[in-house]
């Protein structure tokens, strides 16, 4: 009885059941090869080998089926079904595409615009100049605690009697000076702690 093995060829079952002996056997001694063997390139070889007799086993000695040729459907066959032979398609020209035509630029209204017109003049209108910061050097003068003896609380009540600066403190009179040191309620305080010499000191 002919059977086809996996690769497409005719053989009988005598013939498939020697090459799956013949199979059988060589991969247990490739196995027991493989097992024992330690050197990669070796394990490779054998590998190959392997694959190499397996195709020649089942390749030798048979014939490749020769596949039946189907026969060409006749004019009367084709007319009768239909189909029309020889049947030329006229070319067709390729359609070029129109190219896009620009969108149309929307006016901007002339009311936003005078708003907007109307929104920067408001605006430089209401703009203040900043302030400058005072120097380092302006802020030391107008500092009364920089003097010995003078603490917030006597500054502020310095600045109620009018001295709001070292310059003051530096130019203040015998006259001041009392009105001062009545005010504060420490008599002496003024000259005891020499705080026109320590205001004409920083001064410089």
């Amino acid at each position: 009885m002919t059977k086809l093995n996996e690769f497409g060829l005719s053989l009988d079952s005598t013939q498939m059941l020697k090459k799956m002996q013949e199979q059988s056997n060589d991969w247990i001694k490739t196995t027991t090869e493989l097992a024992n063997c330690r050197d990669l390139a070796a394990v490779v070889k054998l590998q190959s080998d392997f694959s190499k007799r397996m195709m020649e086993r089942w390749f030798s000695g048979f014939t490749p089926p020769v596949p039946a040729k189907r026969a060409a459907p006749s004019k009367a066959a084709a007319s009768q079904s239909g189909i029309k032979l020889n049947v030329s398609a006229a070319p067709v020209a390729p359609v070029k595409p129109e190219p896009a035509k620009p969108a149309a630029k929307k006016p901007a209204p002339a009311k936003a615009a005078k708003a907007d017109d109307m929104a920067v003049v408001t605006a430089i209108k209401d703009h203040k100049p900043a302030t400058p910061a005072k120097s380092s050097k302006a802020a030391a003068a107008d500092d009364l605690t920089a003097l010995k003896g003078i603490g917030p609380a006597m500054a502020r009540r310095l600045e109620h009697l009018g001295i709001k600066s070292l310059q003051d403190v530096a130019n203040m009179t015998p006259e001041k000076i009392a009105e001062v040191e009545a005010a504060i309620g420490f008599k002496g305080r003024v000259t005891r702690d020499d705080w026109l010499g320590q205001a004409k000191s920083l001064l410089g």
